[in-house]
């Protein structure tokens, strides 16, 4: 029985997929966080000009208030900026790494279904050498990951020699036609086989790949969330409620 095109993601790649959501999230976050900092910065541009402009006039009230606006406004509208392009930095990274472990999850899916495409076709051409060989086609593997005998199975029919050519030429005939189908069937069944087991050392190499990949994707979770800690966005996401 030919084999079946088996499902990729959740099956041959049994690790959930790496491809979650879409780095344009990210991007637009950090995209927006940027906007912000430009705005505070005018902000606190603003704020200088009038603390310079308070600094020429007198009265008690005018200098308390310049004094509140560059010991207390200015420092931590400063602090607030920092803190946002930090956190418009790690969204940057974080939609940086997760293009890239898209891109190479996708290339992994392409590979392996280049690959059992290549089993599936060479499971036929191995049923279809069986007829040569004269064996049954039970001969041959049913399920992708099970590859077959690179070396071909012998055949059940018996032996392929008989009396003198000289005594019956038509059956002398007969057995070198057997000899010449079971020898271009055995190089047929060799090469199909050898493009199997090939495959599949690229299947496995790509699950290897897959799971790496699934490793990358949590560590840049968790490179991400680490870096928002680390800054008053992350201060705010935890008292609204969300997780950091």
């Amino acid at each position: 029985m030919t084999v079946t095109y088996p499902v990729i993601e959740g099956g041959v790649l049994q690790e959930r997929s790496p491809i979650v959501g879409t780095p344009d999230d990210a991007s637009q976050a950090a995209h927006v966080l940027r906007r912000v900092v430009r705005q505070v910065e005018d902000m606190v541009g603003h704020v200088a000009q009038a603390s310079g402009t308070l600094g020429a006039m007198r009265g008690v009230s005018l200098a308390t208030l310049r004094t509140r606006l560059d010991g207390r406004v200015v420092p931590a509208a400063r602090a607030f900026t920092h803190s946002v392009a930090a956190g418009a930095q790690a969204f940057g990274t974080y939609s940086s790494k997760i293009e890239g472990i898209h891109r190479a999850a996708r290339a992994v899916v392409a590979t392996v279904e280049s690959d059992l495409h290549l089993i599936i076709a060479a499971s036929r051409r191995l049923e279809a050498a069986c007829a040569g060989l004269e064996v049954n086609s039970s001969c041959v593997p049913d399920a992708w990951h099970e590859p077959p005998s690179v070396c071909p199975p012998a055949s059940s029919v018996g032996a392929m020699r008989g009396g003198s050519e000289l005594d019956d030429p038509a059956a002398a005939m007969q057995r070198a036609a057997r000899r010449a189908a079971r020898a271009q069937a055995e190089t047929d069944w060799v090469g199909a086989a050898q493009v199997w087991v090939g495959a599949l050392e690229r299947i496995s190499a790509e699950q290897r790949m897959w799971r790496a990949l699934v490793e990358d994707r949590r560590a840049a979770e968790y490179a991400l969330v680490n870096a928002l800690d680390h800054t008053d966005l992350g201060e705010l996401i935890r008292f609204s409620g969300g997780a950091v």
